[in-house]
Protein backbone atom coordinates (compact mmCIF):
# COMPACT_ATOMS: atom_id res chain seq x y z
CA UNK A 1 0.00 0.00 0.00
CA UNK A 2 2.81 2.39 0.87
CA UNK A 3 4.51 1.71 -2.47
CA UNK A 4 1.33 2.46 -4.41
CA UNK A 5 0.91 5.74 -2.53
CA UNK A 6 4.53 6.68 -3.18
CA UNK A 7 4.07 5.91 -6.89
CA UNK A 8 1.07 8.26 -7.07
CA UNK A 9 2.99 11.04 -5.32
CA UNK A 10 5.93 10.71 -7.70
CA UNK A 11 3.73 10.49 -10.81
CA UNK A 12 1.66 13.62 -10.04
CA UNK A 13 4.48 16.17 -10.58
CA UNK A 14 5.49 14.44 -13.81
CA UNK A 15 1.93 14.71 -15.14
CA UNK A 16 1.79 18.39 -14.19
CA UNK A 17 5.09 19.05 -15.99
CA UNK A 18 3.85 17.22 -19.09
CA UNK A 19 0.69 19.34 -19.18
CA UNK A 20 2.64 22.58 -18.76
CA UNK A 21 5.16 21.80 -21.51
CA UNK A 22 2.46 20.60 -23.92
CA UNK A 23 0.69 23.97 -23.91
CA UNK A 24 1.02 25.98 -27.10
CA UNK A 25 3.44 28.92 -26.91
CA UNK A 26 1.81 32.32 -26.61
CA UNK A 27 1.58 34.36 -29.79
CA UNK A 28 4.00 37.29 -29.87
CA UNK A 29 2.52 40.70 -29.10
CA UNK A 30 2.95 42.78 -32.24
CA UNK A 31 3.40 46.51 -31.63
CA UNK A 32 4.10 49.52 -33.82
CA UNK A 33 7.75 50.53 -33.72
CA UNK A 34 9.12 46.98 -33.75
CA UNK A 35 11.65 45.98 -36.41
CA UNK A 36 10.49 43.59 -39.13
CA UNK A 37 12.63 41.42 -41.42
CA UNK A 38 11.74 39.07 -44.26
CA UNK A 39 12.33 35.32 -44.17
CA UNK A 40 15.31 35.71 -46.52
CA UNK A 41 17.05 38.17 -44.17
CA UNK A 42 16.18 41.57 -45.65
CA UNK A 43 15.40 44.29 -43.18
CA UNK A 44 11.99 45.69 -44.10
CA UNK A 45 11.88 48.44 -41.49
CA UNK A 46 9.85 49.35 -38.45
CA UNK A 47 6.16 48.60 -38.19
CA UNK A 48 4.42 51.96 -38.50
CA UNK A 49 0.87 50.92 -37.70
CA UNK A 50 -1.37 47.91 -37.26
CA UNK A 51 -4.71 47.38 -38.98
CA UNK A 52 -7.10 45.64 -36.61
CA UNK A 53 -9.95 43.26 -37.33
CA UNK A 54 -13.53 43.62 -36.05
CA UNK A 55 -12.58 41.93 -32.77
CA UNK A 56 -9.70 44.37 -32.18
CA UNK A 57 -6.83 41.98 -32.82
CA UNK A 58 -4.07 43.07 -35.21
CA UNK A 59 -4.50 41.63 -38.72
CA UNK A 60 -2.02 43.54 -40.90
CA UNK A 61 1.24 45.33 -40.14
CA UNK A 62 1.94 48.40 -42.28
CA UNK A 63 5.42 49.71 -43.03
CA UNK A 64 6.17 52.90 -44.93
CA UNK A 65 9.30 52.40 -47.03
CA UNK A 66 11.05 53.51 -50.21
CA UNK A 67 8.96 50.91 -52.05
CA UNK A 68 5.74 52.49 -50.78
CA UNK A 69 3.41 51.13 -48.13
CA UNK A 70 4.11 47.47 -47.39
CA UNK A 71 1.37 45.27 -45.94
CA UNK A 72 2.34 42.15 -44.01
CA UNK A 73 -0.22 39.78 -42.46
CA UNK A 74 0.32 39.51 -38.71
CA UNK A 75 -0.35 35.76 -38.98
CA UNK A 76 3.00 35.41 -40.81
CA UNK A 77 5.01 37.06 -38.01
CA UNK A 78 7.13 35.34 -35.38
CA UNK A 79 9.57 36.55 -32.79
CA UNK A 80 12.29 34.91 -30.75
CA UNK A 81 12.95 37.87 -28.48
CA UNK A 82 9.64 39.79 -28.49
CA UNK A 83 11.24 43.02 -29.72
CA UNK A 84 11.82 42.27 -33.41
CA UNK A 85 9.83 40.17 -35.84
CA UNK A 86 10.38 38.01 -38.89
CA UNK A 87 7.72 37.31 -41.49
CA UNK A 88 7.53 33.95 -43.21
CA UNK A 89 7.27 35.88 -46.49
CA UNK A 90 10.30 36.67 -48.66
CA UNK A 91 11.35 40.20 -49.56
CA UNK A 92 9.94 39.77 -53.08
CA UNK A 93 6.60 38.60 -51.72
CA UNK A 94 6.31 41.55 -49.33
CA UNK A 95 7.34 44.18 -51.88
CA UNK A 96 5.35 42.58 -54.74
CA UNK A 97 8.19 43.35 -57.14
CA UNK A 98 8.06 47.12 -56.40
Amino acid sequence: MKLAFLGVILAAPAAAIAQTSAAAPAAPVVKAGRMLSSSDGHRLGRIDQLDKGPDGTPVTAELFSDQGVLYVPVSTLSSTNGTSFVTSMTYAQVTNGK
